[in-house]
């Protein structure tokens, strides 16, 4: 979920090689690794952190978590499936968590927005 005002972009050239890259031209949702690169190179997260669950049926589920990085006067919004990495940057930060989910068959809201442990 995009926050308004902020453009969605992928990686540019903004540190000496190697870097990791991703563009949301290429790939809806960023590797936890591309995540990383942006918090070792000075991008902050904003907090809180969105959480868009998607629900299948029969108990199963996936997470995407909606970052959005600044540094200076740039942003960027990278989505990331949840993963033990993106949990590890969470607890790093002290981020909060706001849930959303939606049903996958239906494309309705699943349950209200909350925040989510």
């Amino acid at each position: 979920m995009p926050e308004k005002g902020v453009k969605t972009v992928g990686m540019t050239p903004l540190e000496p090689e190697p870097n990791p890259y991703w563009s949301c031209d290429s790939a809806s949702y960023a590797p936890a690794d591309v995540l990383d690169w942006y918090l070792s190179t000075g991008w902050r997260p904003d907090d809180p952190v969105a959480v868009e669950t998607f629900y299948y049926g029969s108990g199963r589920h996936s997470a995407v978590y909606h970052f959005v990085l600044r540094r200076q006067d740039e942003s960027v919004e990278m989505p990331v499936v949840a993963n033990p990495a993106v949990f590890r940057v969470v607890a790093a930060h002290r981020l909060t968590t706001l849930c959303s989910g939606t049903d996958h068959h239906t494309g309705e809201a699943a349950r209200d927005d909350s925040v989510c442990n």
